[in-house]
């Protein structure tokens, strides 16, 4: 679940997808189907400077604290092509703290939830931004959905 969904349908469309997870697991799932895959943090991301069109951070920020979202977004813009593109989804929120998590309820994650007007303070620094949706889950969770493009 995650990361193989998004690789899935890159590969289905015939792009050339890199998937960066921390979790050993999701990182041997993908590789076991066949997809280009790192194991990395995405707050300290090791790859080739302005190499990628773009980078698809779907639920990136709901594990990493406020106080190095803004740092983590902006390490990103090293590795994008000029005019490279970023979508960035982030849990609509102004909480943080340990929770216990909806697939895993024995272990309690760091869970991370974000205002837009925090996240746009971020993300036009170096970003324009191209379209947003604030969109609701089947379960009733709300997420900040953003395209941008790098200025």
């Amino acid at each position: 679940m995650g990361l193989e969904i998004y690789l899935e349908y890159f590969r289905k469309k015939k792009l050339d997808a890199l998937g960066v997870d921390l979790s050993e697991g999701f990182i041997h799932r993908c590789e076991q189907r066949g997809f280009n895959v790192r194991r990395m943090d995405m707050e300290n991301i090791l790859l080739y400077p302005h190499f990628f069109d773009g980078i698809w951070a779907h639920a990136v920020l709901i594990h990493i604290p406020h106080e190095r979202a803004e740092k983590t977004i902006q390490s990103w813009v090293k590795l994008l092509k000029r005019d490279g593109l970023l979508f960035l989804s982030a849990r609509e929120g102004n909480t943080e703290g340990f929770e216990r998590g909806e697939f895993d309820s024995q272990h309690q994650r760091w869970f991370s939830y974000y205002t837009d007007d925090e996240i746009r303070k971020w993300v036009t620094k170096k970003f324009d931004i191209v379209h947003f949706e604030r969109g609701t889950n089947t379960d009733g969770k709300v997420w900040l959905k953003y395209w941008l493009r790098l200025k």
